[in-house]
């Protein structure tokens, strides 16, 4: 049957504006695969992670502190694959794709800081292009609380949700230098004429629920990844980083209690075969050495690293603090 003009022309439009669209959104997908994606650290980590990481021997995995404060070239046969705000539990997922990859992994380095079980972190999933790789659609649906058609429009047009993405063309360059998934950064925390307030900032964006540090739904992976590693006859080190005076003093006037959260989290990780805790936190002083409150810059990545190493049995002569 015929339809009248009017509405024939009506679909008419409808599809040439729907045309239209997708068109766009595939010309706005080229430009972000090509362009921005490839600017990301979990891009470049993942890239350098295939094309070579998977022969290490040690795996550095976690959040910001091991991904700014351990370099693998002070740390031999080792492998960044930490990202910044990377929970516990998208670690888990990870290692269970990528450990079996790893014929020769010996150990796995994890972070066991005052905020590692803190879940602080939000839109944990926004990159489905990326976290595609590791979760299956039924777990990144429950995850993410999308639709397995929601899903699928994320990781075909992975612009969408990442819109602000598209400054990155402006400012130009190719973003974080990364290193064998390393992550370099340079600032020194020396020049930063407010340090109280920044170490503040820190511990307010990590503790939003303080006194309150630990989740339990972040407290559950740790078992579950150290079990993990030794599936995969890899040992699990659990690191405490270096943060400043500034940082725990912050972390104090949230009301933390540092000692008793230790407490918890140290129990745990003896009762799940952890095979050590290297206590780093007041190993680096010198304030030229960290980017902000509690993080490491470049040099101060190359101390720590080297001091790591050598703990671990891997011969690398120290660096000059």
């Amino acid at each position: 049957m015929k339809l009248p003009d009017g509405i024939g022309g009506f679909f008419l439009r409808l599809a040439a504006a729907a045309g239209l669209t997708l068109l766009l959104a595939a010309a706005l997908g080229a430009v972000y695969s090509s362009r921005i994606i490839p600017k990301k650290n979990l891009y470049k980590s993942e890239t350098q992670f295939r094309s070579g990481g998977t022969g290490a021997e040690t795996l550095i995995c976690g959040d910001s502190h091991a991904a700014y404060d351990l370099n693998p070239e002070f740390l031999p046969g080792a492998f960044n694959y930490a990202l910044p705000s990377e929970t516990l539990e998208q670690t888990y997922f990870k290692l269970r794709t990528a450990l079996p990859l790893m014929p020769g992994i010996k150990r796995v380095l994890l972070p066991l800081d005052l905020h590692t079980f803190s879940n602080y972190r939000k839109g944990q999933y926004t990159d489905i292009w990326y976290w595609n790789r590791f979760l299956s659609p039924r777990e990144l649906s429950d995850l993410t609380g999308k639709s397995a058609a929601a899903l699928w429009i994320y990781r075909t047009f992975p612009f969408i949700g990442n819109g602000e993405e598209f400054k990155t063309l402006v400012s130009g360059g190719s973003g974080t230098l990364v290193i064998r998934g390393w992550q370099r950064h340079t600032e020194d925390f020396s020049v930063d004429s407010e340090k109280p307030i920044s170490g503040m900032k820190r511990a307010t964006l990590h503790f939003p629920n303080a006194p309150k540090a630990i989740d339990s739904s972040m407290l559950d992976y740790l078992p579950r990844i150290i079990a993990l590693a030794k599936a995969h006859r890899a040992e699990t080190f659990l690191i405490k980083f270096p943060v400043t005076p500034q940082y725990k003093q912050a972390v104090d006037e949230r009301h933390i209690d540092r000692a008793a959260y230790y407490r918890e989290v140290e129990a745990l990780a003896k009762v799940s075969g952890a095979a050590a805790i290297l206590d780093y936190q007041d190993s680096i002083s010198r304030e030229p050495l960290f980017d902000d409150p509690d993080h490491l810059n470049a040099s101060g990545a190359a101390v720590l690293s080297a001091k790591i190493a050598n703990r671990l049995g891997i011969s690398v002569p120290p660096p000059v603090e």
